[in-house]
């Protein structure tokens, strides 16, 4: 018999909140909020959440071995043997076969997108999570199609400048944790992978910066595109420059966080972001 909670850290749920923003573009067009897109919003955050877990389920399975080495990852359902191996290929068919059932009203381009995030996750966890910089942007690219996908569910077109700004922010977050990794090998060899030889603290840090910097610049031209209330504009621009240089501080100081999920524990974040998410909806709605 599995632990339920052995499951749900298999599929990754505490992932999942990251596929809201399947929701950024139908929030940014400012959509009436209705039932019916409730239900299409709903459904795509669902639909997307079960197709990136066949993924991490995929992506267990193969780094078991190397995962039962490492501090943190032996943890995970099945390097720590509490999921049956012969179980996965049922429970990775299962997951993308809910997801194709969720998603199955959606437009043909919605599904192309999805399918392309899947095909390209695979490729990243068969080959290309080994090469350097590459593997960044591959990881990177899938926030941006998530941003993508949930514009094409609700029949609109996404901003650029919303892409590329979630482009570049998922990119100095990724960089934040390979920096994160990069430190943590330094004080233990085991698990250690291959890519990161080819990286190195100090330039991870600087690339952040600047990716950090960029999605500053391109989000704040989205957001003078959508606002209806050019008062608050700045107030919103400053908070996102406030939420990223926190996110730079809390991270150079630490220079460990190999998840960023931890900063869901780190109040003054929180309380930074909420004000930010709070000015973006009355930008966009009021």
């Amino acid at each position: 018999m599995i632990e339920k909670s052995a499951v749900f850290r298999l599929i990754r749920v505490k992932h999942w909140p990251k596929n809201l923003l399947v929701l950024a573009a139908p929030l940014g067009a400012g959509i009436q909020i209705t039932s019916a897109n409730l239900k299409i919003g709903f459904l795509g955050f669902l639909g997307f959440s079960l197709c990136a877990s066949a993924i991490y389920v995929i992506n267990d399975y193969r780094d078991r071995r190397i995962d039962e080495m490492h501090p943190l990852k032996k943890f995970r359902p099945i390097a720590a043997g509490l999921i049956n191996t012969r179980l996965v290929p049922l429970i990775v068919i299962f997951l993308i076969a809910i997801s194709n059932l969720t998603v199955s009203d959606f437009s043909l381009e919605s599904k192309i997108t999805l399918l392309i995030y899947f095909v390209l996750n695979l490729a990243y966890t068969f080959k290309l999570k080994n090469v350097a910089v590459l593997e960044l942007g591959i990881v990177a690219f899938g926030y941006s199609l998530r941003i993508l996908f949930g514009a094409q569910a609700f029949s609109l077109v996404a901003s650029s400048w919303l892409m590329i700004s979630t482009f570049c922010a998922a990119f100095g977050l990724i960089a934040a944790k390979r920096r994160a990794e990069v430190n943590a090998t330094n004080r233990e060899t085991l698990g250690k992978r291959q890519v990161l030889i080819d990286y190195n603290s100090s330039a991870l840090h600087s690339v952040s910066g600047l990716a950090f910097g960029i999605s500053f610049t391109t989000y704040s031209l989205w957001l003078f595109e959508h606002s209806v209330n050019l008062q608050v504009l700045p107030l919103a621009c400053e908070m996102l420059g406030l939420v990223l240089l926190a996110y730079l501080l809390i991270e150079s100081e630490r220079g460990k966080l190999e998840s960023p999920e931890d900063l869901l524990k780190t109040g003054k974040f929180m309380a930074i972001f909420a004000i930010f998410a709070i000015l973006n909806l009355v930008l966009l709605y009021i």
